[in-house]
Parts: structure tokens; C-alpha cells; sequence
């Protein structure tokens, strides 16, 4: 597991994951302008260079991640 702040992280990082967790408090309903900053930076080069469209298994896989986030956050 590697951790980059939002404001140290960058494309190359993004490209040599097989997954990314990003956590942000929110404020007022928004993200941070830090994890802001990172999208505004990574997204066309990331956009341009991965694939765009996930497979059922992809999705399955997402949910089933985000639903274990969810149940471990919740305790």
C-alpha cells in the first residue's frame, strides 16, 4: 500500500495502481480543494490513456469494495 497526499500525489502514481481509495473529509457537501486539485490534474491524462468502459465483473467488483469500506467504517 503506497499513501500520497492529494497534493503530492500525481499521474504517474494514478497509472501504476491496480486500485485507488481516496478519502476526503467533506465540506459542506463538497470534497477538499486538495483532492479537487489532484482530479483537475490527473483527469485527461488518466482519461486518455485507460480504458473506458467497465465489464460486469468490474462493477461487481466495485460495489462489493465499496459495500466492505462501507460495513468496516461502520463497525
Amino acid at each position: 500500500m503506497v499513501r500520497r497526499a492529494a497534493l503530492a500525489a500525481t499521474t504517474s502514481d494514478l497509472l501504476a495502481r491496480d486500485g485507488v481509495i481516496l478519502g476526503t473529509p467533506a465540506n459542506i457537501g463538497y470534497m477538499s480543494r486538495a483532492l479537487k486539485h489532484f482530479f483537475d490534474q490527473v483527469f485527461y491524462v488518466v482519461n486518455d490513456v485507460t480504458p473506458r468502459a467497465p465489464g460486469k465483473p468490474d462493477l461487481e467488483a466495485c460495489r462489493e469494495l465499496g459495500a466492505t469500506v462501507a460495513a468496516t467504517l461502520a463497525g
